[in-house]
């Protein structure tokens, strides 16, 4: 029966989609997987499927799930016996002007979300954080803690020292993701070539967009569409420019076309700055040229921006990302700017010592031909032996580590060079990263 139901219409299909999201006041920007793949559910389900009543969501539905997310939660904490786990914190502010201190634990076998506590009415001191965190890592078990993890805010700093204070053998790190976002940020607002390439292209974006017969047009001659920035995250200026420069061509022949011209917008000021730009050279060469070295940062924000470990080679990545701005500074003088910008909050926001730590010990590095030594080895070396070796165990580690700086070979053997090529956790996603680089440029 079922199969003799004609197949509906996309029309009708994208109205009925567009009253649900009305009618339910549903955010437009909603396009996460758990709304995909109920759709395609109910597409696999067919026209027979009936919406669960309430008391059938209330009374079964909900608590059945509520045992599976029960079951995770306890599978997460038993894993904190075996790798310990990370605690992360971060401060966000609701739409109706809420702050809220968020509290979640990550490990090996899974994140898992502690606390979300309401502080807008407290003074976000280093004190009032460092209670909140506190009773959590107590909650957990201050032994199963190894390290915090948080963004770059000022009032963090005086926490951490009183939580490395009271637990020995924690250790600090900030958020790459955010920091990298600071990175680009600062090129942004402090590099008035960058800044004026992308205001320009955010005004194609913005006057393409403001009217739905403009970008009807452009959608005829694109056949695409280009990406809109975030405010909050700078990366997002790099996608948007890309995806302007991927059209160039088809964008300027939109602007010299008849239908442009018949357009009753095409006469304004504002019209005539849009076409201004996208018929100068200097700006789709510039563009090209901003592409050109924000594509290695963006790269280390995607490595950082996901899931999965990323300490074993932030810092082979990031060395590669300076490295190409280094050889674009060799041509030209303006690159001295940005890579002060790189160079600072590199030091002061991405890399810390578990970076230099894991760069030294991560064999696959350390014995590639791309090792240079830094003095910051020689700290993260003592960091491990001072902050994450056990007492007991100092002995052997440090007894140990001569042989392994020497690289002797009862420990890098022919075998063990092999297996580091080819069975090396991180050696499939950052060698990825590598030719990804080097190829684009």
């Amino acid at each position: 029966m079922e199969e003799r139901i004609p197949k509906m219409d996309k029309p009708t299909w994208e109205k009925c989609l567009f009253e649900f999201f009305i009618k339910n006041n549903i955010h437009f920007s909603v396009q996460s997987e758990a709304l995909i793949k109920f759709l395609k559910c109910v597409a696999r389900y067919g026209p027979s499927i009936l919406i669960p009543s309430y008391s059938t969501l209330r009374g079964r539905i909900i608590p059945e799930a509520r045992k599976d997310i029960e079951k995770y939660a306890e599978k997460v904490i038993f894993s904190w016996k075996e790798t310990g786990c990370i605690i992360m914190f971060d401060l966000w502010t609701d739409l109706r002007k809420r702050s809220f201190l968020n509290v979640i634990t990550y490990s090996p076998g899974g994140a898992l979300f502690l606390k979300s506590e309401e502080c807008s009415h407290a003074r976000l001191t280093g004190s009032f954080i460092f209670d909140i965190l506190d009773r959590e890592i107590q909650s957990v078990g201050p032994n199963l803690v190894v390290q915090i993890i948080s963004d770059n805010a000022f009032n963090y700093g005086s926490t951490f020292d009183m939580l490395t204070g009271k637990y020995r053998w924690l250790f600090k790190t900030q958020c790459a993701a955010h920091g990298i976002n600071l990175m680009l940020e600062d090129i942004y607002e402090d590099v008035i070539w960058v800044q004026e390439i992308f205001d320009e292209a955010k005004r194609i974006i913005d006057y393409l967009y403001k009217s739905i017969i403009v970008l009807q047009l452009m959608r005829k001659f694109t056949n695409k569409d280009l990406k809109y920035p975030y405010k909050t995250r700078f990366g997002s200026k790099f996608l948007m420019l890309q995806s302007i420069v991927e059209v160039e061509e088809k964008l300027k022949l939109l602007v010299v076309s008849a239908e442009w011209r018949s357009l009753r917008n095409s006469r304004s000021t504002e019209a005539d700055r849009v076409v201004d730009t996208i018929q100068r050279e200097s700006f789709w060469n510039d563009s090209k040229e901003i592409l050109r070295f924000m594509e290695p940062i963006i790269q280390v924000l995607r490595l950082v921006d996901g899931h999965g470990a990323t300490s074993g080679y932030l810092y082979e990545a990031m060395e590669i990302a300076r490295e190409v701005l280094e050889k674009l500074k060799e041509a030209d003088h303006r690159y001295d700017q940005i890579l002060r910008i790189f160079d600072c909050r590199r030091d002061e926001n991405i890399l810390g010592m578990i970076h230099y730590a894991a760069a030294v010990f991560n064999p696959a590095y350390f014995c590639s031909q791309r090792f240079k030594k830094v003095p910051q080895f020689k700290e993260a070396i003592d960091f491990i032996g001072d902050i994450l070796v056990p007492q007991d165990e100092r002995r052997g580690y440090y007894g140990q580590l001569p042989a392994y700086l020497m690289k002797t070979t009862h420990i890098f053997s022919s075998s063990a060079k092999i297996m580091m090529k080819t069975s090396h956790p991180c050696h499939l996603k950052l060698h990825i990263y590598i030719y990804f680089i080097f190829f684009y440029q």
